[in-house]
């Protein structure tokens, strides 16, 4: 602090706070005028005890109480000394990870008094995710220097040291808007069963593979079975749903989506190995004997099923054999052909990927 005294025209004591700029001190008094004109002398006492000087000033006003303000030059007699603390702020505390966002870091620096350091003082600036321009040197006890984010996101710390003294301030680095999504699912394959489940994981990045923000919302969709429909990601940038068996085996199509970027992956929905075989369908319930005018072909659908009631997939694919229970019918002597009596097309096959297998039955010349 410096205190000035105003005379000859009054006698006040009026305090005021100088700073420095390129080796001159700059203080700012406020006069109240009651003259249309004066000249004043203004009498410093530098706060060190030194000797003080003498300096005159002129100003002007409209008269009346106005008041008005005049800038005091010194000479750099009241140049501050070593740092003894700093003040840091910066414009933006948070930036987006783009290696082009940027904001202002604004450093003073005081004395063990209170005062600006002198200019030219040297302050040093570090970052560990993004860059700044260092070092600088104070003029009127201050430093300004421009903070560039990186591509990574996290919290940077940026350090600030001058002399024996330091001090840091920390920048969010936050991810940008999505850019790309990934599907991952931990079981490929799931019993058909409606109980069985597996987790299906939605990766989320920005343009620089930074996991997006926390909360963004991703879609999921599934051809079969039944997915979590919403999800929102973690602190990694990754939603997680819950796939769920239906009762019908196949390939299902699983679909994540986010701001119109869409993941596919696939999962299979397998069934149990062979435990019975029902007739599911059946083209005619009577057939007529050969040269009867009836028709003398009948087709059977068998289905093969699981323990739980579930047609067999392909995996579990097995051989049906077919054969006619009842009395056994002697060939008519007068005929050459085995297929006097009634018989099965084919004798045996493979079930299909739904589980069924087909036979006809092909009538003869006996009832």
């Amino acid at each position: 602090m410096v205190r000035f005294s105003v005379f000859p025209d009054t006698l006040a004591q009026i305090t005021a706070v100088g700073y420095t700029v390129n080796g001159m001190v700059f203080i700012e008094i406020n006069f109240p005028i009651n003259i249309d004109q004066y000249r004043s002398g203004v009498w410093v006492t530098y706060p060190d005890g030194n000797a003080g000087e003498e300096l005159f000033i002129c100003g002007t006003a409209g008269g009346g109480d106005a008041v008005d303000t005049t800038r005091v030059i010194l000479p750099g007699a009241l140049q501050g000394g070593q740092p003894a603390r700093i003040e840091i702020a910066v414009d933006d505390d948070a930036l987006i990870a783009d290696g082009a966002a940027s904001t202002s870091v604004h450093v003073r620096l005081e004395d063990d008094r209170g005062r600006p350091v002198a200019d030219g003082t040297e302050v040093t600036l570090e970052t560990q995710l993004g860059s700044i321009q260092s070092p600088r040197f104070t003029a009127g006890g201050e430093v300004h220097s421009i903070y560039r984010a990186g591509r990574v996101t996290g919290m940077d710390t940026v350090r600030i040291a001058s002399g024996a003294v330091r001090d840091s301030v920390t920048v969010a680095l936050i991810p940008g808007e999505p850019s790309s999504i990934e599907l991952t699912i931990e079981d490929r394959e799931l019993r058909a069963n409606g109980v069985d489940a597996t987790t299906v994981r939605a990766a989320v990045r920005d343009r620089f593979g930074n996991p997006v923000e926390r909360g963004t919302r991703v879609t999921f969709s599934s051809d079969l079975g039944e997915i979590t429909p919403e999800a929102q990601t973690d602190s990694s940038g990754v939603a997680t749903a819950r796939l769920t068996a239906g009762l019908e085996t196949g390939t299902s199509l699983v679909n994540g989506s986010v701001d119109g970027l869409v993941a596919q992956s696939q999962v299979r929905f397998i069934s149990g190995e062979a435990d019975g075989i029902v007739l599911v369908d059946l083209d005619r319930e009577s057939i007529g004997v050969r040269g009867s005018g009836s028709p003398e072909t009948a087709t059977l659908v068998f289905e093969v099923r699981d323990d739980r009631g579930i047609p067999i997939d392909d995996i579990h694919q097995v051989e049906v054999a077919f054969h006619l229970d009842g009395p056994d019918r002697a060939v008519d002597p007068g005929l050459s052909s085995p297929d006097s009596v009634a018989f099965l097309n084919p004798e045996s096959r493979l079930t299909d990927d739904r589980g069924r297998v087909a036979v006809t039955l092909n009538s003869g010349y006996f009832a």
